[in-house]
Protein backbone atom coordinates (compact mmCIF):
# COMPACT_ATOMS: atom_id res chain seq x y z
CA UNK A 1 0.00 0.00 0.00
CA UNK A 2 2.91 2.32 0.72
CA UNK A 3 4.23 1.90 -2.85
CA UNK A 4 0.78 2.63 -4.26
CA UNK A 5 0.65 5.85 -2.24
CA UNK A 6 4.11 6.84 -3.48
CA UNK A 7 3.12 6.09 -7.10
CA UNK A 8 0.18 8.49 -6.84
CA UNK A 9 2.48 11.37 -5.89
CA UNK A 10 3.52 13.13 -9.13
CA UNK A 11 6.41 14.95 -7.42
CA UNK A 12 8.33 11.70 -6.91
CA UNK A 13 9.14 8.71 -9.07
CA UNK A 14 9.57 5.13 -7.86
CA UNK A 15 11.72 2.86 -10.01
CA UNK A 16 14.02 -0.12 -9.72
CA UNK A 17 17.78 0.39 -9.45
CA UNK A 18 20.02 -0.70 -12.30
CA UNK A 19 21.61 -3.49 -10.24
CA UNK A 20 20.39 -5.42 -7.27
CA UNK A 21 16.92 -5.78 -5.93
CA UNK A 22 16.58 -2.17 -4.82
CA UNK A 23 13.78 0.34 -5.24
CA UNK A 24 14.72 3.99 -5.70
CA UNK A 25 12.52 6.96 -4.80
CA UNK A 26 13.58 10.31 -6.24
CA UNK A 27 12.17 13.69 -7.20
CA UNK A 28 10.54 13.64 -10.62
CA UNK A 29 12.29 16.90 -11.52
CA UNK A 30 15.72 15.37 -10.73
CA UNK A 31 14.89 12.30 -12.84
CA UNK A 32 13.79 14.46 -15.78
CA UNK A 33 16.91 16.61 -15.48
CA UNK A 34 19.17 13.53 -15.56
CA UNK A 35 17.29 12.13 -18.57
CA UNK A 36 17.52 15.44 -20.43
CA UNK A 37 21.25 15.72 -19.74
CA UNK A 38 21.82 12.21 -21.06
CA UNK A 39 19.88 12.90 -24.24
CA UNK A 40 21.80 16.14 -24.86
CA UNK A 41 25.02 14.10 -25.05
CA UNK A 42 26.66 14.07 -28.50
CA UNK A 43 26.28 10.28 -28.57
CA UNK A 44 22.61 10.85 -29.46
CA UNK A 45 21.22 12.74 -32.40
CA UNK A 46 17.72 14.03 -32.97
CA UNK A 47 16.24 12.58 -36.14
CA UNK A 48 14.72 14.93 -38.68
CA UNK A 49 11.78 12.58 -39.23
CA UNK A 50 10.39 9.79 -37.09
CA UNK A 51 11.01 6.53 -39.04
CA UNK A 52 8.46 4.50 -37.05
CA UNK A 53 5.57 4.83 -39.54
CA UNK A 54 7.79 3.89 -42.49
CA UNK A 55 9.10 0.85 -40.64
CA UNK A 56 5.56 -0.15 -39.68
CA UNK A 57 4.32 0.19 -43.29
CA UNK A 58 7.25 -1.79 -44.69
CA UNK A 59 6.79 -4.50 -42.07
CA UNK A 60 3.09 -4.76 -42.90
CA UNK A 61 3.85 -5.04 -46.63
CA UNK A 62 6.47 -7.75 -46.05
CA UNK A 63 4.17 -9.75 -43.79
CA UNK A 64 1.37 -9.56 -46.39
CA UNK A 65 3.71 -10.87 -49.13
CA UNK A 66 4.47 -14.07 -47.22
CA UNK A 67 2.47 -17.27 -47.45
CA UNK A 68 1.99 -17.47 -43.69
CA UNK A 69 -1.60 -18.31 -42.68
CA UNK A 70 -3.77 -15.18 -42.47
CA UNK A 71 -4.55 -15.77 -38.79
CA UNK A 72 -0.82 -15.68 -38.00
CA UNK A 73 -0.30 -12.67 -40.28
CA UNK A 74 -2.71 -10.60 -38.24
CA UNK A 75 -0.66 -11.22 -35.08
CA UNK A 76 2.56 -10.24 -36.88
CA UNK A 77 1.31 -6.89 -38.16
CA UNK A 78 2.73 -3.89 -36.31
CA UNK A 79 0.84 -1.97 -33.68
CA UNK A 80 0.61 1.83 -33.67
CA UNK A 81 2.66 2.40 -30.55
CA UNK A 82 6.16 3.65 -29.84
CA UNK A 83 9.05 2.10 -27.92
CA UNK A 84 9.58 3.44 -24.42
CA UNK A 85 12.75 5.14 -23.23
CA UNK A 86 13.47 5.26 -19.51
CA UNK A 87 16.41 5.37 -17.17
CA UNK A 88 17.42 3.17 -14.25
CA UNK A 89 19.43 4.66 -11.40
CA UNK A 90 22.95 3.29 -11.00
CA UNK A 91 23.11 3.37 -7.21
CA UNK A 92 26.57 1.77 -7.20
CA UNK A 93 28.21 4.73 -9.04
CA UNK A 94 29.07 8.24 -7.84
CA UNK A 95 26.35 10.86 -8.49
CA UNK A 96 23.93 8.01 -9.30
CA UNK A 97 23.78 8.38 -13.10
CA UNK A 98 21.02 6.84 -15.18
CA UNK A 99 21.40 3.86 -17.48
CA UNK A 100 19.20 4.40 -20.53
CA UNK A 101 16.88 1.55 -21.44
CA UNK A 102 14.87 1.31 -24.65
CA UNK A 103 11.97 -1.08 -24.29
CA UNK A 104 11.22 -2.24 -27.83
CA UNK A 105 8.17 -4.27 -26.86
CA UNK A 106 5.92 -1.88 -28.76
CA UNK A 107 8.24 -1.34 -31.75
CA UNK A 108 6.62 -2.21 -35.12
CA UNK A 109 8.86 -5.24 -35.71
CA UNK A 110 8.54 -6.71 -32.19
CA UNK A 111 5.81 -9.27 -33.00
CA UNK A 112 7.69 -10.34 -36.11
CA UNK A 113 10.89 -10.80 -34.10
CA UNK A 114 9.09 -12.95 -31.52
CA UNK A 115 7.66 -15.11 -34.32
CA UNK A 116 11.11 -15.67 -35.84
CA UNK A 117 12.96 -16.21 -32.54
Amino acid sequence: MALQDLNRDTDIIVLPADKGNTTVVMNTSDYKKKMKNLLLDKAYKKLIKDPTNTIAQNTKILVEKTNIPSKTKSTLKPTNTLPRLYGLIQVHKPNNPLRLIVSAIHFPTYNLFRFLA
